[in-house]
C-alpha cells in the first residue's frame, strides 16, 4: 500500500523536519518532496550514506506537486515537508495528501497557532468540497510528560484538528543521529530499541492505522 503524507503547520519551529526524518525512515519512504524554503530534508539527505539517500523531488509549480502526489500508487509512498508557512504549494499538499501530520508544541502560543491553522484547513476543505482533518503530534515535550489534557481540550474544539496518541519527546538522540548520519533513530541497531525508537515506531504504527481506517 502506497500513500502520501504531508507534514504541515503554518507555524515554524515545531519539529516538522525532525518528525519528517524519523517518519520517513520508520515507514521506509524513499520519495521526499521538500517544499520547505529552508530545504532541511535536502540538507539532511546529503548526510545519508549514498546507498540510503532519499529521492528528493523538486517542483517549480503546484501542478508538478499534484502530479507527484497522484502518482503514489505507481511510484511509491511520498512524504512532503511543507515548512512553517502558508503557500499555494502547501495548500495543494494538504488538499491532496492521504494524511496530514501537524507537529506542535504544548504552550499557549501554540494553541493560537493551531487555531489559525484550523482556519486554513477549513478554507482548503471548502475549496475541495471535502472535510480535511490534520493529526496533531506533540513534539519537543519533556520525556516524562504524559498528560496533554489542556491542549487536547483546545484541539477538540477545532473541527479540522485531531490529537494523536503518539508524541515525540525532547531527546538529544534525535538531532545527534540526524547530524551524524542524516537518519532516523529506527535506522540504527543501537537506537532502534531506545525510548526514542519506541516513540517513533509507535508514531509510525498510528499513522498506518489511521490511513488504513
Amino acid at each position: 500500500m502506497s500513500y502520501s503524507i504531508a507534514i504541515a503547520h503554518s507555524k515554524g519551529g515545531t519539529g516538522k523536519t525532525t518528525t519528517a526524518t524519523q517518519l520517513a525512515d520508520a515507514l521506509n519512504i524513499k520519495r521526499i518532496a521538500d517544499i520547505d524554503i529552508h530545504k532541511g530534508l535536502s540538507v539532511i539527505n546529503s548526510l545519508r550514506p549514498k546507498d540510503r539517500q532519499w529521492d528528493i523531488l523538486e517542483f517549480s509549480s503546484k501542478e508538478q506537486l499534484a502530479k507527484a502526489i497522484n502518482e503514489t500508487d505507481q511510484k511509491g509512498s511520498l512524504l512532503i515537508d511543507c515548512g512553517g508557512f502558508d503557500s499555494e504549494m502547501t495548500r495543494v499538499a494538504i488538499a491532496l495528501a492521504d494524511f496530514v501530520l501537524t507537529p506542535a508544541n504544548d504552550d499557549i502560543t501554540e494553541q493560537l497557532g493551531l487555531a489559525s491553522f484550523n482556519r486554513t484547513l477549513a478554507e482548503i476543505s471548502q475549496i475541495k468540497g471535502e472535510k480535511i482533518v490534520a493529526h496533531v503530534l506533540m513534539t519537543r515535550v519533556h520525556p516524562a510528560r504524559k498528560n496533554f489534557k489542556a491542549i487536547t481540550d483546545a484541539i477538540n474544539k477545532l473541527e479540522h484538528l485531531s490529537m494523536m496518541e503518539s508524541h515525540l519527546s525532547s531527546r538529544a538522540i534525535y538531532p545527534s543521529v540526524m547530524a551524524e548520519s542524516g537518519s532516523g533513530v529506527t535506522s540504527h541497531i543501537a537506537t532502534n530499541h531506545s525510548e526514542a525508537g519506541k516513540e517513533v515506531r509507535k508514531l509510525a504504527e498510528e499513522v498506518k492505522l489511521i490511513i488504513r481506517a
